[in-house]
């Protein structure tokens, strides 16, 4: 039998913007945006089901394929008319029209299905498009134009460190893998709180202020009503100011702490009357040795919580307490002699 060329035109002209999304992955503080591994397989949503002045339908599905970095897209075409004889072939290019490396994303072709398959390998930053053609007749052709969406990674730091006289502040680190479409990769909605360990740890460092002058024992014969009570300079808008201004260590030292009251009886009062005796302890009252433990970079002092590309990030920070330098030294005399 002897086959016969089809000669008419036949106009296939489809364009179907098709947005790659990532297979994502959490692994610490890194996020990937897009779809996670596992995903159903999801009908294309600017893929027109048909196409009225030529009756042409093309079918875009999205598939999560851990053989692929990023998934891939099977899209499925019909010719006009069903019986035809001239080959039907498919072809990947950039939009410039330069080579699409096999690296970045490689085309399988079933003809007998009638189905293309996309497969991402790697992130483009060009738009990629996907020509669906009659070999005879190479302008009769449909065409799918592929973005690809930059996933981001967020790395959040381990601590805070500060310096006397620059504003602290904790700054994530935002690596992109690029695209043709980007995304918002500000950081906003920044809250900051005071830990509850570390208020805890100014409130036990406060109870064991009073225990120790109760100790002293040389003036005080009974001791009564002991009382931790305020916070002092540790509410939520100190906390978001400790990121807004510049770090003074004095004024660190002198100005967050936590008040205490407590009533107090000299030995042998004649009277007997008890006298209320409050303060505040200060940061800048704990020792040494205390002072260095607890601002280690380590222990948790602030929770911190903010918001990059529509995803939250919440983590607690230490902080490291290099700025506090010695100022002087004094001994209790300037010589003896032997």
């Amino acid at each position: 039998m002897e086959h016969i060329q089809i000669k008419k035109p036949i106009k296939i002209a489809i364009i179907c913007l098709a947005a790659l999304i990532a297979a994502g992955a959490v692994a610490g503080a890194s996020y990937w945006a897009g779809l996670k591994n596992g995903a159903q397989a999801q009908t294309c949503q600017t893929c027109p089901a048909t196409i009225s002045e030529s009756g042409v339908a093309v079918k875009c599905a999205y598939k999560a394929n851990s053989a692929d970095a990023y998934g891939s897209y099977e899209i499925t075409y019909t010719v006009t008319p069903a019986i035809y004889t001239d080959e039907i072939a498919v072809k990947l290019a950039y939009s410039d029209g330069s080579e699409v490396p096999s690296t970045v994303a490689t085309l399988d072709h079933d003809v007998s299905a009638q189905k293309a398959t996309i497969h991402c390998k790697a992130a483009f930053t060009k738009q990629v498009v996907a020509t669906i053609y009659a070999a005879s007749t190479p302008t009769v052709k449909a065409t799918i134009v592929f973005d690809f969406t930059e996933k981001i990674t967020v790395t959040l730091p381990d601590s805070i460190a500060i310096s006397d006289g620059k504003v602290p502040a904790i700054t994530p680190t935002v690596a992109t893998t690029g695209g043709t479409k980007t995304v918002d990769k500000s950081v906003k909605n920044q809250t900051y709180a005071w830990n509850a360990n570390f208020v805890s740890w100014v409130k036990a460092k406060t109870k064991a202020h009073i225990d120790a002058i109760e100790k002293e024992g040389n003036l005080i014969d009974y001791y009564q009503n002991e009382l931790v009570g305020d916070l002092v300079g540790l509410s939520a808008s100190d906390a978001a100011s400790f990121f807004s201004t510049a770090f003074n260590a004095n004024t660190f030292l002198t100005s967050k702490g936590c008040k205490y009251s407590y009533d107090w009886l000299y030995r042998l009062d004649p009277d007997g009357v008890y006298t209320t005796q409050s303060g505040t302890w200060y940061l800048g009252s704990a020792s040494h040795a205390d002072f260095t433990a607890e601002f280690n970079g380590t222990n948790p002092v602030f929770d911190w919580t903010c918001s990059i590309n529509g995803k939250t990030y919440s983590k607690s920070f230490g902080l490291t307490l290099s700025a506090i330098a010695v100022t002087g030294i004094t001994a209790d005399t300037t010589g003896y002699s032997f």
